[in-house]
C-alpha cells in the first residue's frame, strides 16, 4: 500500500464503529432501548454480578456515565441490584427475566443491522475480516 492509500487503522476503525453504532441504534429504536444500554445489557449477560465499576471498565466509559446507564435499566425493570451488600460499595447487577428477554429481541435486531452493514461484502469476506479481528483482538473463534 503506498502512502496515499495508507489510512490509519484508528480512524478506519472508528468509522466502522460509528457506522456500525449507528445501524444498530436505528434497528433497537422500535424497542426505545438506547444503544448504551443494549451496549450494557450484552456485557451483563455474559457477566452477571458485575459492578458498575468492573462495567464501566469494561465498556470504557466513566463509572458516572455507568450508573446512569445501569439506573436507567434498574428503573425500567430490567436490571436488578441490591440496594444494600454485605461488604464494600460494590452493588452487583444482573439482568432481569425481562432484560434477559428483551436482550434476545435486540440481539436479532443487532444482528440484523450487522448484517445490513455488511451486505456489501462476500460471506467468504465476512469470514476473513471476523477471523482477523479475532487475531488481533487475541480471541480463538469459540469466544464470544
Amino acid at each position: 500500500m503506498d502512502e496515499q492509500e495508507w489510512q490509519p487503522l484508528g480512524a478506519l476503525m472508528h468509522r466502522v464503529s460509528a457506522a456500525l453504532r449507528s445501524e444498530i441504534a436505528a434497528a433497537l429504536a422500535p424497542l426505545n432501548l438506547p444503544f448504551p444500554q443494549y451496549v450494557c445489557m450484552r456485557v451483563l449477560f455474559k457477566n452477571p454480578g458485575w459492578s458498575n465499576a468492573d462495567l464501566a471498565r469494561a465498556i470504557d466509559v466513566t463509572p458516572q456515565s455507568m450508573n446512569t446507564v445501569l439506573q436507567a435499566l434498574q428503573d425500567a425493570g430490567l436490571v436488578s441490584r441490591p440496594d444494600t451488600v454485605d461488604s464494600g460499595r460494590a452493588r452487583p447487577a444482573q439482568l432481569s427475566r425481562s432484560g434477559t428477554a428483551l436482550l434476545k429481541q435486540a440481539d436479532v435486531l443487532a444482528r440484523g443491522a450487522e448484517e445490513c452493514l455488511l451486505s456489501g461484502i462476500s460471506a467468504r469476506q465476512r469470514g476473513d475480516f471476523f477471523q482477523t479481528l479475532r487475531d488481533i483482538a487475541g480471541e480463538d473463534a469459540a469466544s464470544p
